[in-house]
């Protein structure tokens, strides 16, 4: 069976952070990446596009699709599920593209143990703000952002809120991170270590064959 030599790419930050705005700089260079778009059970907000934003199904749907092994990884978040569907990547892989996700620590960390073995794992925290920004600060500039963007009740960017904190606490500490900080008043692709630049030049890669 035929594959290509395979990396993944990884966006962690809380809600707000600019993980949208890093993917859009990527795909501007020019790099062969593609979004993996998640399945999520909750209810499409005025905005969202289908197929681009997430893949909306109902709960009971989602849960099939957990018995049947259809993501790599999934979680309940704010009373709804979201899960990373595996044939999506492999998808993205067969094009000679890298996939690139929107995805928490959690998810990305069990990302990491199941794949670590197999392709090349680039994890990125993202971070609206310099790194010696106080967490309390940080998280008031992720509600402003929040609250502009309109399109969450008052109640979810609460729960988001709570969840930045303790989201942002520890991706700071996380050395497995790759960090990216001050997004959207100083981030240059110059900027990226040249490992990384390397890895996204090089998609599409040699082609493999697996038996």
């Amino acid at each position: 069976m035929a594959h290509y030599n395979r990396s993944i790419i990884g966006l962690c930050g809380p809600s707000g952070s600019g993980k949208g705005f890093i993917y859009k700089e990527l795909k501007k260079a020019g790099y062969n990446i593609e979004k993996v778009v998640s399945y999520t059970s909750r209810i499409e907000r005025p905005g969202d596009v289908r197929g681009e934003d997430y893949t909306f199904i109902s709960e009971e749907k989602f849960r099939q699709l957990i018995e049947e092994g259809a993501f790599i990884e999934y979680e309940e978040y704010a009373g709804n599920l979201y899960g990373t569907p595996l044939n999506e990547i492999e998808t993205i892989w067969n094009n000679g593209d890298i996939p690139l996700l929107d995805i928490d620590y959690k998810g990305m960390n069990s990302i990491r143990k199941k794949f670590k073995d197999i392709c090349t794992i680039l994890s990125f925290a993202i971070f609206p703000c310099p790194l010696n920004t106080s967490l309390d600060e940080m998280v008031n500039i992720l509600q402003s952002r929040l609250v502009v963007r309109d399109t969450d009740t008052p109640q979810s960017i609460e729960k988001r809120l709570t969840r930045s904190r303790e989201e942002v606490n520890i991706l700071m500490k996380d050395d497995n991170f790759i960090k990216i900080e001050n997004v959207f008043n100083s981030f240059s692709l110059n900027g990226l270590p040249s490992s990384v630049v390397a890895i996204l030049e090089n998609a599409p890669m040699l082609k493999l064959t697996l038996k």
